[in-house]
């Protein structure tokens, strides 16, 4: 789930993202997806998007030039697409976001558990323990981590 920055409410994916070759149509096709094939969507989609621009710009540019406008429908469904397309962009940057902390914090968890079983091994018992018990207890002071 995403959460909405305003209102703080948990939605679902609000539109799909459709590319080449994949159609995301929630946060559990993105979570079943590599970290590397997350960033890979959103790359596409930000080329997209400076293509959809690039392409708004020439018109406009072209319209002070010569006087002659865009194809209205293709500059409508353009300027919608650069409107979705960002919006996707970002819920993909909060996504990724939320993902890589999450994999922080994993690591983190990782390398304690690893952390306490090597002291374990190497220093002697009582050492160990004497550790173990200061930290136990700092950890039960207001303001510690």
């Amino acid at each position: 789930m995403i959460q909405n920055q305003k209102s703080g409410k948990a939605i679902d994916w609000p539109f799909p993202i459709k590319t080449k070759t994949l159609n995301i149509t929630s946060t559990e096709d993105l979570d079943n997806m590599p970290l590397e094939a997350v960033e890979a969507v959103m790359d596409e989609i930000k080329a997209s998007i400076t293509k959809t621009a690039m392409a708004i710009g020439k018109a406009v540019s072209e319209r002070h030039i010569t006087g002659a406008y865009a194809n209205p429908d293709w500059f409508g469904r353009a300027t919608r697409f650069k409107k979705v397309a960002g919006a996707q962009d970002q819920l993909l940057q909060r996504y990724l976001g939320k993902r890589r902390k999450e994999a922080k914090q994993r690591q983190r968890a990782e390398f304690t558990e690893l952390f306490i079983d090597k002291a374990r091994e190497i220093l002697p018992s009582e050492v160990f323990h004497k550790i173990l018990q200061e930290a136990q207890q700092s950890s039960l002071e207001p303001g510690r981590r």
